[in-house]
This record gives C-alpha cells, structure tokens and sequence, in this order.
C-alpha cells in the first residue's frame, strides 16, 4: 500500500510559531484595549466596545488554514515511490574483458587488449537496447558496470581499460567468469550469457566453473584474442618481458584449449576478425534453441509415455529432463553428431558423462518408470 513521504519535513517547525501568532490575532481584541487591566476579563467584552469582535475569529481561522496549507505545501509531501523495474528482459549480457599484460602483445595490430575494445564497441553499437554488464579480471576481478541499458557510458569507458590499471597482475578467468555470475545473481536473472574476451582459457578450474553456470541457464562464450605464433609483452620502459631464467615471455593463443572451454559452457567460439563476421557468429540467432537449464525447467511434471505398450499410464520422468521421444533427440545421441561449439559440425562438444538414459520398461507397477533422456541444449548470445 503506498505512504505519504515529505520531501523537506523541516517545515514541519514553523507549525509551533505559526500556531502562536493565529492565538494572539485571535486574542487580539480583549487584550490591545488598555480597559483589560483595569476591568475584569468575564466583563470586558460587554463593557469594551471592539467592531472587530465579531470578524476577528473569521480572520484567525482563514489565516491558520493559509498558514497550513503553505506550511504543507514547503514540505513536499509526495507518494512512496513505486519500486521501478531495473531490467525489462529476462535475459542478459555479461562481458569478461582480459586484461593481463598478455593482452598487450602486438602480433595483431596494435595489440590484443586495443583490438578487444574496438570489437566491444562494435558490440556495444550492435545491441544498443539490451541488458549489458562488464567485468574485467587478471588476478583479480572488478565490475566496470553493472547490468545497464545505457551502452553509451559503457562504450566511453572502453578506452580506459588496460593492464596498466590493474592492481595486480594474473590470469585467472575463473574470477571473472564468477563475478559476472554475481552480477546476473544480483539482478535476479534465472538466464543469461557471458561473453569471455580473452587469450587464455585457464585451468581445469574454469572448465568445471563453465559446467556449473551451464547447468544454472548461464550459457559461455568464448572470443579468442591473439594468434598462435603469438608475440613478445612490451613494458612501459620499451623493454619485453623476461621469465626468471631471462628469456622472453612469448605468449600465444590456445585456440583448441578456448574451443574446449565454449564447447563446455554451452556457448559458441569466435576468433577475433577484422571484419564482422566473429560477431555475426556470436550474435546469431538460436534458431529455437535454448539453455538446458530452461528446457530441463520447462520438461519437469508428468508426462504420458511414447510408448505404445504404456497404454496412457502416466509415467513421471526421473530426471527433470523431457522424455525421450517427446522432443528432440539429444546432441551426442545414436545417430545425431555433436555439433561443435562454434555452431558447425565439426564435434567440437565434448558430450558431459551421464546426460543421456536410456528408457527402463514400463510394467504399470511403481517399478513401471523410465529415465527420460536429457536434452543437452547448447544456448549463444541471442
């Protein structure tokens, strides 16, 4: 139910004073005659003729009513305001830019990290209305925005982001990738996709972390940076960078390694390009797909066997999934190739161990269920 709130409740103390000077412009009468001290107050009034008398309590209550309603007026008063949606959609975007000194190697002009921010723009320009957030990590991971609408600030805060403002140096996506997580979290968003912009697919730790968010709706992606040849770290003195035993850090791109890691996250794979079509392949619709976790939620409840010898017994599935035969078959199925996770079919999905059962015998007892087959679907940045 809604409250009434004062925007300025200080006025609130002028009442007292105000309320004392309508008292004396009421009482004014019987006390400005010099007659009051000498004759009693219960006969003054009859014997001290005032022609105001009869229009001063007229006057007293007009001026308190004006007095109230300026009084009321000062402070603001206003209604609570009503709780605003701060997403339209269900869905969202959450960018994890890298920004270790790897990304400061130029074997593509000018470097990894300046390349990396003329595509977000890109991005940016391409999805102007929809929900977008930015993270960027090295040994630590910090939110640049928030989700926001308002892709004009994030495409002017792009020029800033560089290794040199990282406090501390490191590659460790799985941190991003989690505070991006965060992010989606906060905003309440059961669906969402992530977006890593890097040149390091980490350790085992981000496979599994990329697993884990694709069983919850959030689906990863994966824009490679850099080539295989790869290239010397410049620091700001002009020299390269050396390891311990004084030979310089060459870092280079693991494409198959950051292919695994989109195949795992149920994304898809694009290497950076000086045209558009990276962002094409990213961007493309789903063509009905969608994430497993939105599926899985839409199949749970009973459904009717596809199987004749069932004879309309229902049967409730035992894992959230559809019943096998009731939807499409799953990728990695007899028969049906894994698609890979740049979108072709090239198997690049390497199919999770236990996500597909096959059916048991339905007999009409409690015995009588069947697993129903998962469906692995595989979700991008619709």
């Amino acid at each position: 139910m809604p409250e009434w709130v004062l925007l300025r409740p200080a006025w609130l103390l002028a009442l007292p004073p105000l309320a004392w000077l309508v008292w004396r412009l009421y009482r004014g009468g019987t006390t400005g005659s010099p007659w009051h001290r000498w004759i009693d107050r219960r006969l003054v009034r009859h014997v001290v003729a005032d022609p105001a008398a009869g229009r001063r309590p007229r006057l007293a209550l007009a001026t308190a009513l004006a007095a109230l309603a300026a009084v009321t007026a000062l402070t603001g008063p206003a209604w609570e305001r009503a709780p605003q949606p701060l997403f339209r959609g269900d869905s969202a975007l959450v960018i994890v830019l890298d920004l270790s000194r790897s990304m400061d190697v130029e074997d593509v002009a000018p470097s990894r990290v300046a390349r990396a921010r003329l595509k977000l723009a890109d991005l940016l320009a391409r999805r102007p209305a929809d929900q977008l957030g930015l993270v960027v990590y090295t040994a630590n991971a910090f939110t640049v925005a928030p989700l926001t609408a308002d892709t004009a600030t994030l495409t002017l805060l792009l020029p800033a982001l560089s290794s040199a403002i990282m406090p501390s140096q490191g590659s460790h996506p799985s941190l991003g990738l989690e505070k991006a997580a965060e992010l989606l979290d906060q905003a309440g968003l059961r669906r969402g996709e992530l977006l890593l912009v890097t040149d390091s697919a980490g350790g085992p730790e981000t496979r599994e972390l990329v697993i884990r968010l694709a069983a919850r709706g959030l689906v990863t992606s994966v824009l490679a940076v850099g080539t295989a040849e790869g290239g010397p770290i410049p620091l700001a003195d002009g020299s390269l960078l050396r390891d311990r035993q004084g030979r310089i850090v060459m870092p280079t791109l693991d494409e198959a390694a950051l292919r695994r890691l989109a195949a795992a996250g149920e994304g898809r794979f694009a290497r950076l390009s000086a045209d558009d079509s990276d962002l094409d392949h990213l961007l493309a619709p789903l063509e009905g797909r969608a994430p497993r976790a939105a599926i899985e939620a839409e199949g749970r409840g009973p459904w009717r066997c596809p199987r004749r010898r069932c004879r309309g017994a229902r049967c409730r599935l035992a894992g959230p999934g559809p019943v096998a035969g009731a939807g499409a078959p799953a990728a990695g199925a007899a028969g049906v190739p894994a698609r890979g996770a740049d979108g072709g079919g090239r198997g690049g999905a390497h199919p999770r161990p236990g996500r597909t059962a096959g059916h048991g015998a339905c007999r009409g007892d409690r015995a009588g269920r069947h697993a129903g087959t998962r469906m692995a679907g595989r979700g991008g940045l619709s």
